[in-house]
């Protein structure tokens, strides 16, 4: 993440750098996902719960689910086709 992204969505933080709100513009919800995922381990692979409760600690809107979807969606996040777990995506 760099400087000038963390500048772009600034105004979509809270004053713990946690997300406050989910842009509607493509380019910028893209820089907030990336922002989220960067807090995802790569190395760990997580059931729902867990990213469930990442995904809470991160964000002060309580929608884990949305989100977990939109992650999916843009390649941020994987998971089994059945949904039993998840791990970081490739997206970068």
């Amino acid at each position: 993440m760099t400087d000038e992204d963390l500048k772009q969505i600034k105004g979509f933080l809270d004053e713990s750098g946690k997300v406050s709100k989910f842009p509607s513009k493509i380019g910028k919800k893209l820089i907030v996902m990336r922002y989220i995922a960067e807090n995802i381990d790569t190395d760990k692979t997580y059931t729902e719960k867990e990213i469930n409760e990442l995904l809470n600690s991160l964000t002060t809107f309580n929608d884990p689910c949305t989100l977990r979807r939109d992650l999916y969606n843009a390649h941020f996040l994987d998971r089994e086709k059945d949904g039993s777990c998840y791990h970081r995506g490739n997206a970068e």
